[in-house]
């Protein structure tokens, strides 16, 4: 039985004959089959210390194989996106990650990002959810930069323009747990939703509490 084949292009097939593209790539190795085990990569190693396997991805402007040129801010590294077949064909994706240049690289100096993107219900493209920046800044929502953490809804609704903390005995909708955000009115606020006391204080001593009952 056939296992593999290079086809004419210079493709390296395992577990097929012939090739698919996903996304207008056609891969030159495509690891194709109906199960668990034969669409399956495993990256073990096996030595007596604190190392790992390595997934690697390079990127250089210059335009032959080995060459060396700088890149730019803005230029995508890696990207790792996922297709599912919508029953016309497997080229939509349904999400990505992406790793860009962020900020000037020069010399062993390499500032980069991590892009977590989704697609929505009823389009056809990603969108970015979230990104990591270079100076470790986090922004959820559509990209804005400059905070710790950003939480940021395109939504009027003051439980998706807030900071949600919830655990298990506070239920995880909307009307359970801690809010820190800014409602409809564009007014902050800080709610907590559980009949339970908010407490302030300091040098791991309380100084003020407010009860259930106000």
């Amino acid at each position: 039985t056939e296992r593999m084949r290079i086809d004419s292009s210079g493709r390296l097939l395992i577990g097929s004959s012939s090739h698919v593209d996903n996304g207008g790539i056609e891969a030159h190795l495509q690891v194709l089959g109906t199960g668990t085990d034969d669409t399956s990569i495993i990256l073990s190693r096996y030595s007596n210390d604190g190392s790992s396997p390595f997934l690697v991805f390079s990127k250089s402007r210059n335009g032959s194989i080995g060459g060396n040129t700088v890149l730019q801010d803005g230029d995508r590294i890696g990207r790792i996106k996922f297709f599912g077949n919508d029953g016309t064909d497997g080229s939509t994706p349904a999400a990505e990650i992406d790793v860009e240049v962020d900020g000037t690289p020069g010399s062993n100096d390499m500032p980069g990002r991590i892009v977590f993107k989704t697609t929505a219900d009823g389009a056809s493209s990603t969108t970015e959810r979230m990104r990591i920046n270079s100076d470790g800044t986090v922004a959820i929502g559509p990209n804005t930069d400059g905070h710790a953490l950003l939480t940021l809804s395109q939504s009027a609704s003051a439980h998706l323009n807030a900071l949600a903390i919830q655990q298990g005995n506070t239920g995880s909708s909307s009307s359970d747990g801690l809010f820190i955000g800014i409602d409809s009115n564009a007014d902050a606020f800080i709610f907590h939703k559980e009949s339970r006391n908010i407490e302030f204080g300091t040098a791991n001593t309380e100084r003020m509490r407010i009860d259930s009952s106000g």
